[in-house]
């Protein structure tokens, strides 16, 4: 559509007009153009079209089916200005150069006096300045995390309306809301944000640390060593001034650096570097603390009172993140017990039941979190989740839960067992012929291992186990079963 709203006119290739502005409703003269390769009968079609799209655009230009093409073609006609004023400029310093060029070169010393003519910024800086209906204005990005915005007006709040009318003469790219909504009622609204307040009289300061070596390394892994780390000496005595993310990070509200001195951790960094301490060493490698920075917390509650003073490219997310893995510090140390379910989440121990009439799979209760900057205040935002989970139950169960998987066919059942980690519960190896093998394969770590896949269906599956008879997996499994019973 936006070849018949746009020029050139793809009716008649005139490219002083558009299609909505073409008179020339006569298909036989249209020779040339996008248009003028259609049949007449096409044609013919395109005419009425064409003058649907008049009688519309007669009715309301500002109609959402012209608004990108009519933006098109202003962009267009701005574009097109800009090239032309360009090439004059161009074309009357290229005269000029020519001019002086020919008056020059009679004389004996024409080079000296031929003066260098350049393309660009040779006058004053010269600026296009367009206006239009905010009807028309195209839609733009939302502000970016580290633009200048101006927040709404919190009530009761005299220190942020100061420093929001200290705000009022400087020029924003959105224009600001001065006032709150009057209702004729008063409600009471319920929301899932907290407060979260700081004493003015400290100073609010979080130093962020590292272990480098954790980098790259899977979460699981990463987890078991940092459990490790925050078990050493120093660490474990100062336990109550850190928290950490159990991946690569650690945040205290106390700087660590003496700590590590006092504990006679070597200080391993070169000089003019960042601080780094040696802090253990392990099977995988020796593990060290690295400082980061440090950073003021202030920043954050003068971000949302909007000071005027603090700079516009004030980075918050750095100062959210470390908060965040200091209320994960509150949840673990809660009287509920929990279990972490990732990033900013978990799950009570005491909220979980069976899904429906399945043995394999229950659903779990539990809570997500993350603080944000608010209109006037730091805010903690919880929300509730509920999560599927597998059972802690021999897998020869699952693959027999006709509750969960009865309708299951065997290849889609492969795939949702495909990657779930197991614990194998019998011996493997033979402890008097092979005693380092046998207590490799049984150590708690070769126990765990991740389905990769399935064989044949148990009831198909043939083995003989040791010293008895030949049968299938599913007769094996469910004799034991039976036995168990009686």
């Amino acid at each position: 559509m936006d070849h018949f709203l746009i020029t050139p006119c793809v009716r008649c290739d005139d490219a002083s007009h558009s299609c909505l502005e073409c008179s020339n409703t006569t298909s036989s003269n249209n020779q040339s153009g996008p248009y003028g390769s259609l049949k007449p009968g096409k044609k013919l079609g395109a005419d009425k079209w064409i003058e649907a799209l008049k009688t519309k655009y007669a009715e309301g230009p500002l109609n959402l089916i012209f608004h990108n093409a009519i933006v098109r073609k202003e962009e267009q006609d701005r574009q097109k200005a800009f090239d032309d004023q360009r090439r004059t400029k161009h074309e009357s310093k290229q005269t000029i150069a020519k001019a002086i060029v020919g008056f020059t070169t009679s004389g004996s010393d024409a080079e000296a006096s031929v003066p260098q003519v350049s393309d660009t910024n040779s006058g004053p800086e010269e600026n296009c300045t367009f206006s239009y209906d905010r009807a028309e204005v195209p839609a733009r990005r939302t502000p970016g995390a580290n633009d200048l915005q101006r927040m709404p007006a919190a009530p009761n709040r005299p220190d942020f309306d100061n420093g929001l009318a200290k705000l009022e003469h400087r020029k924003l790219e959105y224009p600001a809301r001065t006032e709150y909504a009057e209702y004729p009622t008063s409600e009471k609204l319920v929301t899932n944000h907290f407060q979260l307040f700081r004493k003015k009289r400290d100073a609010l300061k979080l130093y962020e640390y590292k272990i480098p070596e954790l980098e790259g390394k899977g979460k699981r892994k990463a987890r078991a060593i940092m459990e490790t780390i925050i078990k050493c000496q120093v660490l474990s005595r100062n336990a109550s001034d850190f928290a950490t993310d159990y991946f690569t990070t650690i945040v205290a509200w106390t700087d660590l650096e003496p700590v590590m001195r006092d504990g006679g951790h070597a200080l391993i960094s070169p000089q003019n570097e960042p601080a780094k301490y040696h802090i253990l060493r392990t099977p995988d490698g020796p593990f060290s603390l690295q400082y980061v920075r440090t950073v003021d917390m202030r920043d954050l509650f003068d971000y949302v009172n909007m000071k005027p003073d603090l700079g516009v490219d004030t980075n918050i997310k750095p100062m959210v993140n470390l908060l965040n893995i200091i209320i994960s510090k509150c949840v673990e140390q809660s009287s509920v017990g929990t279990v972490p379910g990732g990033a900013n989440k978990f799950y009570r121990k005491d909220a979980h039941c069976s899904l429906g009439n399945s043995v394999s799979l229950c659903t779990h209760r539990g809570y997500s979190y993350t603080v944000k900057a608010g209109a006037g205040a730091v805010l903690l935002n919880m929300n509730s989740l509920t999560s599927a989970f597998w059972c802690p139950i021999m897998f020869d169960r699952v693959m027999r839960d006709n509750a969960a998987f009865g309708n299951v066919d065997w290849n889609t059942f492969e795939g949702l067992v495909t990657g779930l980690r197991v614990y194998i519960t019998y011996d493997r190896g033979d402890e008097k012929t092979d005693p380092e093998a046998y207590k490799r394969l049984n150590s708690e770590e070769s126990r765990i291992k991740p389905i990769v896949g399935l064989g044949n269906l148990a009831k198909m599956q043939e083995f003989t186990p040791e010293g008895g008879k030949k049968t299938t997996v599913a007769a094996y499994f469910e004799a034991r079963e039976y036995s168990s019973r009686s």
